[in-house]
């Protein structure tokens, strides 16, 4: 079984095991428009997020929620073909304790992708949420 502490190099052994969550589709939006694209429960902690994308110029994604648009990927350029990533593990300190990698949903939300930039038409974007529920 694979653990979250296999993903964090954490020496806590944790029971929970670690889960994931696709989504994909053919987008067509305006720079504004917000996507959302996987629905999220109640107890679950985000391990990672990323998100593929096919390109189109001068185009950006941000990957977020409804509290945080850009809680696990800050807005990036999408211009050409790609995967962008959260990758980046949780401390104990600091923001990161509530945004990004290692956040703990308290109620039902979805992770959403805002387009900014260029408007794209008829673009495969793709996300795999990675999780554990912690309940």
């Amino acid at each position: 079984m694979t653990t979250l502490s296999t993903y964090l190099d954490d020496p806590i052994e944790y029971t929970y095991p670690v889960e994931t969550v696709t989504w994909a589709d053919t987008i067509t939006a305006t720079s504004g428009d917000v996507v959302e694209a996987i629905s999220v429960k109640s107890g679950w902690k985000i391990i990672n997020v990323k998100l593929g994308y096919t390109g189109t110029a001068s185009s950006t994604a941000t990957v977020g929620d409804g509290s945080d648009a850009d809680r696990f990927i800050a807005s990036a350029s999408t211009a050409t073909s790609g995967t962008l990533s959260a990758q980046r593990e949780p401390t104990l300190s600091g923001s990161d304790v509530a945004t990004g990698p290692g956040y703990i949903y308290t109620a039902d939300d979805t992770i959403d992708i805002t387009i900014g930039g260029a408007d794209v038409s008829a673009k495969v974007y793709s996300l795999v949420v990675t999780f554990v529920r912690t309940f």
